[in-house]
């Protein structure tokens, strides 16, 4: 999945129409980030997402496991339910083109178009005023806006970044949740068949930050996009901070499902690049594993940027 970039800043717009998705269509919001710059009135709000139709690749199932080389292979039957509900993200539909307008508080806000793929991501220019209105502390919290008659809900959740302090930059895989990177066939049983479990410790730890030092999260990984329910799940039942949420993106439809086992360097770099540029008055202290390079990629941040990175 190809995310598109609708715009770089918007201001709040006069009330627009409704999203003219389908009902057989759904919205999913990544959870992002939102901030303001030192002095300004106004908040940077990051909302991106995609619009898809539920598991209308009926045959994706079956190309998925033999990707994950399980044709043929019998599953007990939790086994079965568990790599249905992960391989969802796989078998989806894509609509493009659609409009997608959310609802701030009472304030209105019209996204635009998503790209073909149906991405779509947007930075909104929004009053303080708006988001304080409509915001903890911690978190803003919004809605897709929907034609009149259809009751559905799709919600979506920006952590606020204050001014300055504190910004944990947090790995996924056998950072906070044991996957196994390191070999190959555990690490797909515990991505698609097994219930994901947690690191021990790294919750009390990341809880105790976000308390004591006001720290927000950031969750930076090689897992793709089309992981990000179950893996949003995890980190809700798992008791984690929320956080946004950078996985990689991948095109299903022309690459192989096992695509998001290469290396996730140049993604994490990207990613993490444009953090430190975003919030230059900001410590960062990153988290990760040897599984994927990133002591490698994090020394690399650190060097550049030395007076940003607190701990590695």
């Amino acid at each position: 999945m190809i995310l598109c970039l609708l715009s770089l800043a918007v201001a709040w717009q006069a009330p627009a129409a409704a999203s003219n998705v389908k009902r057989d269509e759904e919205i999913v919001f990544f959870p992002g980030l939102g901030w303001r710059a030192p002095g300004a009135k106004a908040w940077q709000l990051e909302v991106r997402g995609c619009v898809y139709e539920p598991e209308s690749r009926r045959l994706g199932l079956g190309l998925l496991r033999r990707a994950l080389e399980l044709k043929g292979v019998d599953l007990e039957e939790a086994e079965a339910r568990t790599l249905t509900t992960r391989a969802r993200g796989f078998m989806v539909d894509h609509e493009g083109g659609r409009r997608v307008v959310i609802s701030i508080g009472s304030k209105t806000f019209n996204l635009g178009k998503c790209g073909e793929d149906g991405a779509f991501e947007r930075i909104l220019e929004v009053p303080d005023a708006v988001v304080r209105a409509a915001s903890t502390p911690t978190t803003l919290r919004f809605s897709a806006v929907l034609p009149k008659g259809d009751a559905r809900v799709f919600e979506g959740e920006l952590v606020l970044v204050p001014e300055s302090g504190l910004l944990v930059v947090s790995d996924i895989d056998d950072t906070i949740k044991v996957t196994g990177v390191a070999d190959h066939k555990t690490l797909l049983r515990r991505t698609f068949l097994e219930p994901m479990e947690p690191v021990a410790g790294m919750a009390d730890l990341y809880r105790r930050w976000a308390d004591e030092r006001q720290a927000r999260f950031c969750y930076l990984s090689g897992s793709p996009w089309q992981l990000f329910l179950p893996l949003s799940d995890f980190r809700r039942r798992s008791g984690f901070p929320p956080g946004g949420f950078y996985l990689r993106r991948l095109r299903w439809t022309d690459a192989s499902a096992l695509d998001f086992l290469t290396t996730p360097k140049p993604h994490k770099e990207e990613v993490l690049e444009r953090l430190m540029q975003r919030f230059p008055q900001h410590r960062f202290i990153l988290v990760g594993d040897s599984g994927e390079q990133d002591p490698e990629i994090y020394a690399g941040m650190a060097a550049r940027h030395r007076h940003q990175v607190e701990a590695i």
